[in-house]
């Protein structure tokens, strides 16, 4: 229970919980991101403008900081740089125009990426002929016990078609059991295998379960 002793305390701690709420909406490392874009930002716009910077950013400006963040960014990650400066905008009470309404941010942005941008180079697929190269691989001892698990979680991954992320973590301390797939999880049957995840890309609040099967096909 909160115990406040006026209405001014009162209204104090429910700012501080609303200041929470607000922050929770985003991911801790996307609040991070955005903290650190607005802040190059702000520190780049009062180096050129001085004690006259003032919010919303001009279009001038906005051209300016795009021009010079694109001399170390990949104009494609540019997006990124401009939504941690919408998010200032609007955090601070500030109408923002999208860059589609701003001609010149809007053109300027559309020149970056033909000036800058690289060919993409895309990852070839997976397909069923590269997983028999692997396994035939001379060079890998597919009978140990890591590569078996290994072996397993590729297989369930291209068979299910699942993200990395479904089922492996980036070190061993960020292990989550309500994000990532636990024994419990995977369940048996007598012709197929049945995995249950709770916790994906697009459901980060748990909001509903996805259960998938991999079905034994006889003779393979």
């Amino acid at each position: 229970p909160v115990i406040c002793s006026s209405a001014g305390q009162f209204r104090q701690w429910l700012s501080m919980a609303v200041a929470r709420s607000v922050a929770a909406a985003l991911a801790p490392r996307t609040n991070r991101q955005y903290a650190g874009a607005g802040h190059i930002f702000i520190m780049f716009c009062m180096f050129l403008e001085g004690d006259s910077f003032a919010l919303p950013v001009s279009d001038a400006v906005l051209c300016l900081y795009l021009q010079w963040q694109s001399l170390t960014v990949d104009p494609k990650n540019l997006k990124t740089k401009l939504s941690a400066i919408r998010y200032l905008h609007e955090r601070m009470g500030y109408v923002w125009i999208p860059p589609s309404e701003r001609f010149m941010v809007h053109r300027c942005m559309m020149g970056l990426k033909r000036l800058c941008l690289t060919p993409t180079k895309r990852k070839l697929p997976i397909t069923p002929a590269l997983l028999m190269r692997m396994r035939l691989c001379p060079d890998i001892d597919w009978s140990t016990p890591v590569m078996v698990v290994i072996w397993g979680a590729m297989l369930i991954a291209f068979f299910c078609f699942l993200r990395k992320d479904n089922f492996t973590v980036e070190k061993a301390d960020a292990f989550n059991t309500r994000k990532h797939l636990c024994r419990g999880d995977v369940v048996f049957g007598r012709s197929d295998m049945t995995f249950t995840f709770r916790h994906s890309k697009t459901n980060q609040f748990h909001a509903r379960v996805h259960r998938t099967k991999a079905v034994h096909i006889p003779g393979h």
